[in-house]
């Protein structure tokens, strides 16, 4: 867990904080508050917190003064300082002293989780806390709710939901080309999916799932169909903003019509899709309701992307290039320019989303040459898309077959190996060993939790705090010169990392001064 200190003068404040957000269900505890400054410093030796949230106005030490003492302590403590709008001025101060990051009162629970999470290894370290067993449930759940929209189960609806009434939100997360090739990118879809279902449970019951290309999709019940009919969205448009100011990422939404039970989510979800489908003509507009735009008689089909997820799992790319060319060959794909751009980006989008799944990494695929987004959308021939598309699940099939998947001991021993070899440089991330390896990180985070029974930056400070004790134990070197032969270039952060290792400080082992 990534500990957090709360710090500010007002506990009703304090309590909000605390009982806001479900910190735990983020990788996050709130370790110790404090209710003035001078109180956080003494705390702050005592819990090491990981961040330190604090109010820049406090009684004996403002908020300023205790960032500036605790990062001489430590620079690698995150600090994020609230303010009030009079204070801007003093935020823009803590910026260049060192701090993260400020929020400006007042704000929203959601904002305060993104800035959180953007900060330094935050979002790795929440998504290396689930266990594979919590990964492999939800990925059962989402192949079981996927039933809802791929075919006719209306069983599953009235198991899922108590209401008759639907409306169906689909949420494109729109990223651009040097993006996609990003794993980062594909975390945050999974934070903001957490986020968007808690926003969401507050208002009526709400199944979240995601489609084969990654979309969000959003299967609202309600108890009348009048409650259906007036639902507008607003919550999505202000989530919408909130990441793009935030994260930088836009969000396209598409909602349904109000359908009654009976196999009514399939049918609307198939709106959402046409009505998406209108984002490339009004680039500028957030929510595309089919109920109000006029809309072709025309039923787009996306069962395409069912058959090629399930060939994609056992690799069977001469049967998906059948598939992708029966796709082309349909007249609507040739005719319609909204169709043949919404599809090609879905074909796209699903082909990145696997890629991502089995722990590769799409700019190894791709030798970041991919340019979905300038190719699809500013072409207007149809043929074009089709070789594109064709030409990225080609490359794709000869990535695979040059790189056969690696055992998850293979991995992790992979991984081990390098951090053995490597510990004394004090700028080793995990990001260089994932380009060595040829592993995302995600991937690369789990197997070697499944593997060694520790995360890789826990292995990383028990090679450097063992190799230190050894150094120690011979007596030639002082404590600074071994702080930087193992890989710190703080001897303050190297001792509290040796401390909390083996309950004793550096200067406790018989060392020579």
């Amino acid at each position: 867990m990534i500990k957090i200190m709360l710090a500010d003068d007002v506990k009703i404040f304090r309590d909000y904080l605390k009982s806001c957000v479900d910190w735990e269900e983020y990788g996050f505890e709130i370790c110790c508050e404090a209710q003035d400054g001078k109180q956080a410093l003494e705390l702050f030796g005592q819990y090491e917190p990981d961040i330190i949230l604090a109010d820049i106005t406090m009684p004996y030490i403002d908020g300023l003064e205790l960032s500036e003492l605790i990062l001489a302590r430590n620079p690698d403590v995150m600090v994020v300082l609230i303010t009030g709008h009079s204070e801007f001025n003093y935020a823009i101060r803590a910026l260049r002293m060192g701090v993260c990051n400020y929020i400006v009162k007042p704000f929203e629970k959601e904002e305060l989780l993104i800035t959180l999470l953007k900060m330094k290894d935050n979002i790795n370290e929440v998504i290396e806390m689930k266990s594979e067993k919590e990964e492999m449930e939800a990925r059962k759940r989402e192949d079981r709710y996927r039933k809802l929209i791929y075919g006719e189960h209306k069983e599953l609806e009235r198991e899922i939901f108590a209401f008759p009434y639907y409306l169906v939100g689909t949420i494109v997360i729109q990223k651009n080309d040097n993006e996609l090739l990003k794993e980062e990118a594909y975390q945050w879809d999974g934070v903001l999916k957490q986020m968007l279902q808690g926003i969401l449970s507050e208002e009526q019951p709400c199944v979240m799932f995601c489609d084969f290309e990654g979309n969000l999709v959003l299967a609202l019940n309600f108890e009348t169909e009048a409650e259906a009919e007036g639902y507008r969205g607003y919550e999505l448009l202000d989530f919408a903003r909130l990441v793009e100011e935030q994260l930088g990422y836009v969000l396209r939404i598409g909602l349904s019509e109000g359908f009654v039970g009976n196999g009514g989510i399939r049918e609307a979800y198939q709106k959402t899709l046409q009505a998406l489908s209108l984002q490339y003509e009004d680039p500028e507009e957030i929510i595309f309701d089919s109920r109000n735009m006029k809309l072709k008689k025309e039923n787009y089909s996306w069962e395409s992307l069912a058959v090629i997820d399930r060939f994609l799992r056992d690799m069977r790319f001469e049967e998906i290039q059948s598939v992708l060319e029966e796709a082309f060959r349909e007249e609507i794909f040739r005719k319609d320019y909204n169709y043949n751009t919404m599809l090609s980006m879905s074909l796209v989008s699903q082909l990145l989303a696997f890629i991502n799944k089995k722990g590769r990494k799409a700019e190894d695929v791709f030798q970041k040459e991919l340019r979905p987004q300038f190719i699809l959308t500013e072409s207007n021939s149809y043929l074009e898309k089709e070789k594109f598309v064709l030409g990225c699940y080609e490359k794709a099939k000869d990535y695979f077959k040059r790189h056969h998947e690696s055992k998850d001991y293979q991995v992790a021993y992979g991984t081990k190996e390098y951090i053995d070899l490597h510990f004394q440089n004090p700028e080793l991330s995990i990001e260089d060993i994932s380009r060595e390896l040829l592993i995302n990180q995600t991937y690369l985070r789990r197997m070697f939790k499944s593997e060694m029974n520790m995360t890789i930056s826990e292995y990383l400070t028990e090679c450097r705090v063992k190799k230190a004790r050894e150094l120690l134990e011979e007596g030639a070197y002082k404590v600074s010169a071994i702080s930087d032969m193992v890989g710190y270039n703080d001897v303050s952060y190297f001792s509290k990392c040796f401390k909390k290792f083996y309950g004793i400080s550096p200067n406790a082992v018989n060392i020579k001064k």
